[in-house]
């Protein structure tokens, strides 16, 4: 079973994974999380800081970027993922193709509909989550980590702020369907919501049977 968690910085994505993992866990199904970063922007990047510049923007195009990123992720999901025996276990991605496009129109990238045509090549999840969340209730969560990524600033022209606009620019794109969970309010109202769709996704699937009762609060 595949699921994805996409969201903004700060919408609970790694609260979330550890409670599914935690879920399937106990449950006798193994589940793992899965995080792909791009190892050609990190490359891009290096080239970029060697010219003085803070972001592989300062050097390179999005477009250029951002397709070939596409193409690297398709490669690795299949060497990664599709070998995988997904009745057996669970794998809970918190970068998939939702986030993968929102990202690329962050920076800018008019080459959306090609992406969402590479990005089409790759499996749908058993069940996309998108954890909506305000944007300033996410930049109080990630103040508050004691790792101090506090790279985000509030206000309409944050990078947050713009984030969550390509989350909602690009979310026509995305080919396969999404369940939308407000994640603002109790942490507990959340999680039911985000169990509830995965426990429908894999009744629906007929993946994990075992793990279908409801669980103990």
């Amino acid at each position: 079973m595949l699921i994805e968690l996409a969201g903004i910085d700060g919408s609970g994505k790694s609260t979330f994974a550890e409670r599914i993992m935690r879920l399937f866990n106990s449950a006798g199904v193994p589940c793992y999380q899965r995080s792909f970063r791009s190892t050609y922007k990190r490359i891009a990047a290096d080239i970029s800081a060697r010219h003085g510049h803070r972001h592989w923007s300062g050097l390179f195009e999005p477009n250029e970027i951002e397709v070939a990123q596409a193409f690297e992720m398709v490669h690795t999901v299949y060497q990664q993922v599709l070998p995988l025996d997904l009745d057996a276990q669970v794998i809970v991605m918190d970068t998939y193709v939702s986030s993968w496009l929102a990202t690329a129109a962050l920076w800018r990238s008019d080459a959306l509909e090609r992406l969402r045509e590479v990005y089409a090549l790759l499996p749908a999840p058993d069940v996309s989550i998108l954890l909506e969340v305000p944007v300033e209730e996410a930049a109080r969560r990630i103040s508050r980590r004691p790792k101090g990524d506090h790279i985000f600033k509030t206000g309409s022209d944050s990078v947050l702020a713009r984030y969550a606009e390509a989350f909602e620019q690009t979310r026509a794109l995305v080919p396969y369907a999404q369940n939308t969970v407000p994640a603002v309010g109790a942490l507990e109202e959340t999680w039911e919501a985000v169990r509830t769709a995965v426990f429908a996704a894999a009744e629906a699937s007929g993946r994990h049977p075992a793990a279908l009762g409801r669980p103990q609060r």
